[in-house]
């Protein structure tokens, strides 16, 4: 597996050595400390005894937190007792100097024997590494930065271009990053096991996605994008499920183990943003998110989504963290991936406040097959998931690094994309300028992927699946709104369909009953039989194309449109209807609110 410049992307070089950063002074040591110097060439000499205290056991690091601003507080010294497996921390508050602090840290630490000489010792390593700024490097956050002004990414450690620096990952609270297996591992098993479904491959594309978009500074491409859907009916003996929660998983395994990478909503919504914040780049992948939401009433919990939506959406933690508000000033590039039975947008749109919130998220319709081939295939990804992982992120990020594939060049690649989409280019249907956004770093990151692992993710397929899920959540939201308007419409241009009470109704003349409300903000009422829905859509169910008469009176009954039924799930009343004979039958009508009109 070769980059672009015939360089493996495997290709590393790791320097298990602590480094020499050329920055200001730290601190300034002011008391005499002669016995800490020799003679060389060119005058003192600082003594190092870092392979003397080796010998003895003893590891002493001079450690710089390269994520910690403020440069009092980024240094501290940690005295490693390897012969006892115990460690202590000293601040760099000047009392290092002294030998009696470092003395009572090694009494503390158990340590007895040649203590004077051990603390004397210490004393002058520590003098030695700050004086030539070679420190111990610690992160405690995922994503890119630069160091001495080229572009590098911490994750394990520090990588750059051909390199790798050691650096250790210190944060709290920790993500359980990890290295299982190995790369060509990880790359055999995407092969065998993701490759081939788009919906698959659209989960496993979004692992690298929040890398790509914190690299690019994109403002409204955070994103949000629900598999959803349940086993039917027919399939209810089954002894396995769609696959949503075992494929959203596989954005997670570049960085570890999956099944500990991935979350649920038993926890508060500020832990949620904990793990936002620790995550960063790193997708969080939240399993049957409704469950949070459980005993909430149908327009308390269209409320809840619309509002989990926009926090999750903006890229910024604004709920109460508690100990960790220290970190409450980054934002976090994770994209979101959630797992539903019901669809999101069925649940919002009865919501007048749902409109805004369509493109912040993208939500995909799935169903047996399309995630998981079988019961087996399901087992081997979660055994994979298990034994590898950890490699797949790393070797991205060193192969966007050693073709320099960030800045200027990265951005050229995804407007690229961007503009094809909005262009109408990949196809007849053109979406908005927000969702063209999410879908092109997609695409972006599915062509990296393919360039660095030459895996054959099928990006037509992915660019096909994801344009068809965006327009069928508008078309949900469309036909119902289009369908409403026209029931006003015709009811209103149709007055001689509507029988102006209810015992001069004949079903021979009649499709239903008008009945004017008294309030005029309160709408006035159609009593209508489902043979009268069927004439006045006769034409659209004739074009067929999804539309569907109960799946457009489901959301009117959402949206407290339709008033008649109970609560047991029947959406009809039934009411009395006569014959010209004055005959009286008992029959089924929808009761629906309409706007204020009067009819002749």
């Amino acid at each position: 597996m070769e980059n672009q410049n015939g360089n493996k992307a495997t290709s590393v070089i790791e320097e298990d050595v602590e480094i020499k950063i050329d920055e200001g002074d730290f601190r300034k040591f002011t008391s005499k400390q002669n016995e800490c110097t020799d003679e060389g060439e060119g005058g003192e000499v600082e003594i190092d005894y870092t392979n003397v205290l080796h010998g003895m056991g003893i590891e002493v690091q001079v450690r710089k937190n390269i994520d910690m601003k403020e440069k009092e507080d980024n240094i501290d010294v940690k005295i490693v007792d390897n012969s006892m497996h115990d460690s202590r921390k000293l601040s760099l508050n000047g009392a290092v100097q002294s030998l009696r602090y470092v003395k009572e840290m090694l009494l503390n630490m158990g340590i007895f024997e040649k203590i004077d000489d051990i603390a004397e010792k210490i004393r002058c390593t520590v003098k030695s590494r700050m004086k030539n700024k070679i420190y111990y490097l610690m992160h405690e956050t995922f994503g890119w930065t630069s160091v001495g002004g080229k572009e590098a990414f911490k994750l394990f450690d520090i990588q750059e271009k051909r390199s790798v620096t050691k650096s250790e990952y210190v944060a709290k609270p920790k993500v359980e990053i990890e290295k299982l297996g190995s790369l060509d591992s990880y790359i055999e098993g995407i092969k065998r096991l993701i490759i081939g479904k788009p919906k698959r491959e659209i989960c496993f594309t979004l692992g690298v996605y929040g890398i790509l978009l914190q690299a690019l500074k994109l403002n409204d491409a955070n994103i949000i994008i629900n598999f959803y859907g349940k086993v039917s009916e027919n399939d209810s003996g089954s002894t396995s499920g769609l696959g949503k929660t075992t494929c959203t998983k596989a954005a997670l395994i570049g960085y570890g183990n999956a099944h500990k990478l991935i979350k649920t909503y038993k926890n508060t919504k500020n832990k949620i943003d904990i793990d936002l914040l620790s995550y960063q780049i790193i997708p969080l992948v939240l399993d049957d998110v409704l469950q949070m939401f459980r005993n909430l009433k149908a327009r308390q919990l269209a409320g809840a989504i619309i509002n989990l939506i926009f926090d999750l959406f903006s890229g910024e933690v604004k709920g109460r963290i508690g100990e960790y508000a220290d970190i409450s000033n980054l934002k976090y590039h994770s994209p979101i991936l959630l797992s539903t039975e019901q669809s999101i947008v069925d649940i919002i749109k009865c919501n007048k406040d749902s409109m805004g919130q369509y493109s912040r998220f993208i939500e995909v319709p799935t169903s047996k097959g399309e995630l998981t081939d079988s019961l087996q295939h399901s087992k081997e990804l979660d055994k994979f998931y298990k034994n590898v992982g950890g490699y797949g992120a790393e070797a991205f990020v060193q192969f966007l690094l050693d073709n320099e594939m960030h800045g200027e060049a990265l951005r050229k690649k995804y407007d690229e994309w961007y503009n094809k989409l909005i262009d109408g280019e990949l196809g007849e249907t053109t979406i908005g300028n927000r969702q063209a956004s999410k879908v092109a770093l997609i695409l972006l990151s599915g062509e990296l992927l393919n360039q660095c692992f030459k895996i054959n993710l099928n990006l037509e397929k992915i660019e096909v699946t994801l344009k068809e899920s965006i327009a069928e959540m508008i078309e949900k939201t469309k036909f119902s709104n289009d369908g409403y308007e026209k029931f006003c419409t015709y009811v209103k241009g149709n007055p001689e369909k509507f029988a102006p009470s209810v015992d001069r109704c004949y079903e021979e003349m009649h499709i239903g009953h008008y009945k004017p409300c008294n309030t005029m903000d309160s709408g006035h009422e159609v009593w209508i039989l489902s043979s009268g829905l069927e004439l006045i859509y006769k034409e659209e169910m004739i074009k067929g194309q999804g539309f569907s008469i109960l799946k457009m009176l489901k959301i009117w009954k959402e949206q407290g449109k339709l008033i008649s039924g109970s609560c047991d799930g029947r959406m009809t009343s039934k009411v009395n209807f006569y014959t010209i004979a004055n005959k009286k039958e008992q029959k089924n009508v929808y009761i629906i609110k309409v706007k204020n009109f009067e009819t002749k």
